[in-house]
């Protein structure tokens, strides 16, 4: 049952249940936003918040701003859910199919196919969404530490 936050509660009508007894898969009816989910069974009951809507991702840090050209890095945040994109400073992409998401939708990681030629901003592009935070990259051709460890 959908119980609306107006007070109306929604009867689930269409649903599946695992043959694990493990998942409910089920249809939202129409008309469904925000609310509480609730399961009711014959031996208990359990409701969680649920939403329609998807939250726009955040970016809380990334992993470099001397990133290796080929090596994996990473950015962490949230709500990172479908995402179809990188965009590094405007200057390229990542596409999805070169991007891998944690199950826990909190960190991207991807290979940087080529260096940034100046600092700018690291784009996620999501189901909610885009975040665009600002990146200090130093492009490698004009670090002045080059070889210091």
């Amino acid at each position: 049952m959908f119980e609306g936050k107006a007070g109306g509660n929604v009867l689930a009508t269409e649903y599946e249940i695992g043959k694990d007894y493990d998942k409910i898969e089920l249809t939202i009816p129409a008309g469904i936003q925000d609310g509480r989910l609730a399961v009711y069974c014959m031996t208990d009951s359990v409701s969680i918040a649920f939403t329609t809507n998807v939250s726009p991702p955040t970016i809380k840090s990334w992993s470099s701003d001397m990133p290796i050209i080929g090596d994996q890095a990473f950015i962490t945040g949230n709500n990172f859910i479908d995402v179809s994109k990188l965009t590094i400073n405007g200057e390229y992409d990542i596409a999805s199919e070169d991007l891998i998401v944690a199950k826990s939708q909190d960190t991207i990681y991807y290979r940087l196919p080529k260096a940034p030629t100046k600092s700018g901003t690291v784009t996620v592009h999501a189901a909610g969404g885009q975040s665009i935070r600002p990146c200090y990259f130093i492009p490698f051709k004009t670090s002045s530490w080059i070889g210091i460890r």
